[in-house]
């Protein structure tokens, strides 16, 4: 009776699990980065408790001993990827970080620990496997490994607990970020995450319990968690996860409406000192505006500021809205690069092209905006201007020598 109670209870997480798992990766709406992450990390903890469940099927892993491993290859996945959905989610990123690849190095190691059991030939996996089911706990204990048992399930725990305590501290730091509400459901989120990876520590759990339904609680609590509250309030998972802009933060209004409208987030000039500096270094340095079709998102993205805080900066120190702001660079550069000899054989779309702009179109009218002045006039007005300029100092220069003959 108790194993049928286990067996209806881990078909029914798996299962909630994978329907979970497809309504958030394929819904169209919100950040969709931030859902298919959280849908990866339900997938994984599905697919984790799946694979548990079948260490109590002697027949299966016997029949297929070469997927008895995966089971704690996809365990190093669950922390990482519930660390990157909130990170994503408060900080509005729709792209990946360059180092967060990083994050997944305790699953490199974990594989480098287990190819002496993926080398084994077929026959003495399954006879370790029939030895081991004489008792489960021999299953759990990776003696074939390069790391000791106590040391495995040590370096599982703690790289949980660590992304616990980074996403926990995110959450606590950025409390404006998202609406009340879908901050309230993270802050809980992560709560029940640290408790379970704090019981599968054993710090906080005083019975002993075998280690696979040590791991089922664990994984089994956050996936009850985020389904229930799918269930009971799909908006918090879909909808205002992201968070849209207000009235005030569009990049299309004009300075004016900017400055006239109340705003909710109001920046501390030490932070915004803070993010200024941040900008115009990684502007001046890595010149971003060249890049064709460069986004407020990914700016947001590669000087890790978040995209509201990114507008609020740019309309406030600025006054003006992103894409006036990075086309204006873009027009400088043109001007500064005008006359370079690589430059001269360009049409005047090349010249757009080079200088960051997608068409010549955008090109003309920002140009105009900028200088009054269609971009021949003011070369032509320009080059004009430098001749006289020269004839004058020519005529000063020639006026000089008479006097001193």
């Amino acid at each position: 009776m108790v194993f049928l109670l286990f067996f209806c209870f881990c078909s029914w997480i798996v299962f909630s699990g994978f329907i979970g798992c497809l309504v958030l990766f394929n819904y169209p709406k919100g950040n969709k980065l931030s859902n298919r992450l959280l849908a990866f990390g339900i997938f994984s903890i599905s697919l984790n408790i799946a694979l548990i469940g079948l260490c109590y099927f002697k027949n299966f892993y016997i029949s297929y001993p070469q997927t008895y491993r995966l089971l704690t290859l996809i365990q190093y996945f669950t922390a990482p990827l519930f660390y990157l959905f909130i990170r994503t989610t408060l900080l509005h990123q729709k792209y990946f970080d360059k180092w967060d690849l990083l994050y997944f190095i305790p699953f490199v190691v974990h594989f480098i620990e287990f190819i002496p059991f993926y080398t084994m030939p077929t026959q003495e996996k399954i006879n370790y496997l029939q030895y081991g089911y004489s008792n489960i706990r021999i299953l759990t204990q990776s003696k074939n490994a390069t790391l000791l048992p106590k040391h495995h399930h040590l370096l599982k725990t703690t790289t949980g607990l660590v992304f616990g305590i980074l996403q926990t501290k995110l959450v606590l730091n950025n409390k404006n970020n998202i609406n009340k509400a879908s901050w309230n459901w993270l802050i809980k989120l992560c709560l029940i995450y640290n408790l379970s990876y704090l019981c599968n520590a054993k710090l906080i759990m005083p019975f002993q319990m075998d280690t696979n339904l040590y791991s089922i609680f664990v994984l089994g609590s956050i996936q009850c968690y985020c389904i229930f509250s799918l269930l009971k309030k799909p908006v918090l998972l879909v909808y205002t996860i992201d968070k849209p802009l207000k009235k005030n933060e569009h990049t299309s209004l004009s300075p004016n409406e900017i400055i006239d409208e109340p705003r909710k987030f109001i920046l501390s000039p030490a932070r915004k000192k803070m993010y200024k500096e941040k900008l115009e270094t990684f502007v001046a340095v890595q010149k971003p505006y060249l890049i064709k079709k460069y986004s407020i998102s990914q700016l947001a993205n590669d000087t890790n500021i978040p995209t509201h805080h990114l507008s609020l900066l740019i309309n406030e120190e600025y006054g003006c809205n992103y894409n006036d702001y990075i086309n204006r660079y873009r027009i400088n550069y043109f001007i500064e690069n005008r006359y370079k000899n690589e430059w001269r054989t360009f049409s005047l779309e090349g010249l757009a092209y080079q200088s960051g702009f997608n068409s010549r179109n955008a090109f003309t009218t920002s140009f105009k905006k900028f200088t009054n002045e269609s971009p021949t006039t003011f070369f032509k007005n320009k080059d004009a201007s430098e001749l006289v300029l020269k004839c004058e100092k020519a005529r000063k220069r020639k006026f000089k020598n008479e006097l001193t003959v």
